[in-house]
């Protein structure tokens, strides 16, 4: 029963890891898509998205009417620069960077106060349920860093000759179990 519990509880962290990292790639594609829609006039966007890369294409292009298009490329590409980072911060969180986890939503906390300075409180209010769930993904990161250590001592265990019973319980586990085992091996080690 036991083995049961760590595996839905394994699972449960896995999958609320996997959901808070995630979150970075959204924020970076929605917020592609609403510089794209900014470019051709579009009419809506996604409120998930980066305020301050929105914020970074409208300056430039005010600018770039004085001061010639190069702004508006320069700042095309520095929404592009911020987008790269939430993307980098998704890979290194997937990885189990706590770091990644933490910076991200440094930045995106910080992208929800300018909105709310800015008075759209609308969009700073739904950066919250991604800041929440970047939050649980953090938790879970750091669980699954405990999980991923013991996994691997108790694998080590096991190759240096551990006892029968060991070796019959590694016989029962389900596939399931034994994926989650192979999964938190692996995490355990992309995080070395």
């Amino acid at each position: 029963m036991k083995n049961n519990w760590h595996l839905d509880e394994g699972l449960r962290l896995v999958r609320q890891h996997r959901n808070g990292s995630g979150w970075f790639f959204w924020i970076a594609g929605l917020s592609l898509v609403n510089i794209i829609m900014a470019i051709i006039n579009g009419s809506w966007g996604f409120v998930f998205g980066l305020g301050t890369a929105e914020i970074i294409y409208y300056v430039a292009q005010e600018l770039s009417y004085q001061l010639g298009s190069f702004v508006l490329t320069a700042g095309i590409a520095l929404s592009l620069l911020l987008m790269g980072i939430f993307v980098a911060l998704g890979f290194g969180s997937r990885k189990g960077k706590n770091l990644c986890f933490i910076l991200g939503f440094i930045l995106y906390a910080l992208d929800a106060i300018l909105l709310v300075v800015l008075g759209d409180y609308m969009g700073a209010l739904f950066h919250l349920y991604p800041l929440y769930c970047i939050f649980k993904g953090l938790q879970a990161n750091k669980y699954l860093i405990v999980m991923a250590s013991e996994a691997e001592k108790h694998h080590k265990l096991n190759e240096e000759g551990g006892s029968d019973g060991e070796a019959a319980e590694e016989d029962n586990l389900t596939e399931v179990q034994k994926n989650f085992r192979k999964e938190m091996q692996s995490l355990h080690r992309d995080m070395h």
